[in-house]
């Protein structure tokens, strides 16, 4: 896939989408459903979020693979007590299109993105980095890659028009309040959300 599509219409407060519906999703979806070959019979789905935030769905058929990420209205690791929004969603494919510009080769192509469930498509499969440092995997580039990308995205020199488009990212409170609350206020609080154990 190499084209961006977007579904600009009103927005559906909907649950996590099941794997039934998702197939019926693709088969609807005629950038999708062009990269299974038009078929979905050797279609395998499997559900590989971290739990976190989003539901992340890896589709593997005989000629193409992909990844549909999901957004949900309220946290996922945490339950529908703290309340997101879908158009996180949007924020971040809009995130990756204009860093994917500025470094190709270190930001993952997004295909599709369908605003009104909060789902977006990118290329095949990539472990999270995350998991391949638990389990002790050796990235011998790692610094040297994210150097390159952190500069390449960030310390480009912006225009005046770069400048207006970050305002269409002003709306991104909610993943902001998410990372201000749980990463930066909330290990410092007693709440009824943490779950460590008496003895850490």
């Amino acid at each position: 896939m190499s084209k961006f599509i977007t579904d600009d219409q009103t927005v559906k407060q909907i649950g996590p989408i099941s794997t039934k519906s998702l197939i019926e999703y693709i088969e609807k979806t005629p950038s999708l459903l062009s990269e299974i070959g038009n078929r979905h019979d050797d279609v395998t789905i499997k559900e590989a979020g971290d739990g976190n935030l989003n539901f992340v769905y890896i589709v593997v058929a005989t000629c193409a693979s992909f990844i549909i990420q999901q957004a949900l209205t309220y946290e996922r690791c945490i339950g529908e007590s703290l309340s997101m929004i879908i158009e996180g969603e949007y924020f971040e494919a809009v995130t990756s299109k204009e860093h994917g510009g500025l470094c190709r080769e270190y930001v993952p192509q997004l295909d599709h993105l369908d605003r009104t469930i909060g789902m977006q498509c990118s290329e095949p499969p990539h472990i999270i980095l995350r998991k391949g440092l638990i389990t002790a995997i050796e990235y011998r580039f790692l610094s040297e890659h994210m150097f390159e990308y952190m500069v390449d995205s960030l310390l480009y020199r912006p225009t005046t028009e770069d400048k207006c488009a970050v305002a269409e990212c002003c709306g991104n409170v909610e993943l902001c309040r998410l990372s201000e609350e749980i990463v930066f206020s909330d290990p410092y609080l007693y709440l009824h959300r943490h779950m460590n154990l008496p003895c850490i």
